[in-house]
């Protein structure tokens, strides 16, 4: 498992809070903010490209800062063809989302916030199950990836339950 977060610039501060707490949970991030050879390359978007591709999920930070971004979208895009879990975390002054961003879970509350953290760390540990099953196959990653639509769901349904 993997979360590649997806952030504006202006809300790096952000992005490093909940590339922190994945960090306390023993979970693989993937934050620009960190990677050296992002910031010097002159081709930004097949580095993002690689790197969505190596990841299992995606949040995106939704900010004021948000509409003003032209990666965001890009990095959303990326992951949907990717079959990548996608949840948007909103911020205070959060534009209104567009519709397409409401497919998938949408945290407004710490409270969702954390049960999706809960949920991550049960996905994350049937990662670790089947990649044992699979002696480290290709085959159980790919199962593993491939139930988007059914994390989506439960997260989604557990937020309807507040």
């Amino acid at each position: 498992m993997r979360v590649f977060i997806s952030h504006k610039s202006e809300d790096v501060g952000l992005a490093k809070h909940y590339a922190e707490d994945f960090s306390e949970l023993s979970f693989d991030y993937y934050l620009d903010e960190y990677d050296i050879h992002i910031k010097n390359s002159s081709d930004r978007g097949s580095l993002i490209n690689n790197e969505i591709k190596k990841s299992t999920d995606l949040l995106v930070i939704v900010t004021e800062n948000t509409k003003k971004s032209w990666w965001v979208p890009f990095e959303i895009g990326l992951s949907t063809a990717a079959n990548n879990r996608i949840v948007t975390i909103l911020h205070e002054g959060a534009p209104d989302l567009p519709s397409f961003l409401r497919k998938w879970p949408v945290i407004d509350t710490y409270e969702k916030y954390q049960m999706y953290l809960s949920e991550l760390k049960k996905h994350n540990h049937k990662l670790l199950v089947e990649s044992k099953q699979f002696s480290k196959s290709m085959e159980g990653i790919l199962h593993f990836s491939n139930n988007a639509e059914l994390f989506h769901s439960n997260l989604i349904n557990q937020f309807s339950r507040l």
